[in-house]
């Protein structure tokens, strides 16, 4: 069981191995270990990644603020 607690969500490159597509994301803990996590499905990589940021409380400034270039 891991502490959720400081930890980030981070999209990683998509990998192909023997011509199937892999889609990537991992999670970054604060003393530099970080679990990858594959899928062959992008759609389960997005619905994992929503339901982490939902779950450590992740907010994008783009959400609460409309920042655009001048």
């Amino acid at each position: 069981m891991h502490n959720l607690s400081g930890v980030f969500v981070q999209r990683e490159k998509d990998e192909e191995d023997e011509g199937v597509k892999m889609y990537c994301f991992s999670l970054v803990f604060h003393a530099k270990k970080k679990i990858l996590y594959l899928s062959n499905s992008e759609q389960e990589i997005k619905t994992w990644i929503s339901a982490f940021h939902y779950i450590i409380g992740y907010i994008d400034i783009k959400d609460i603020y409309n920042i655009g270039v001048r």
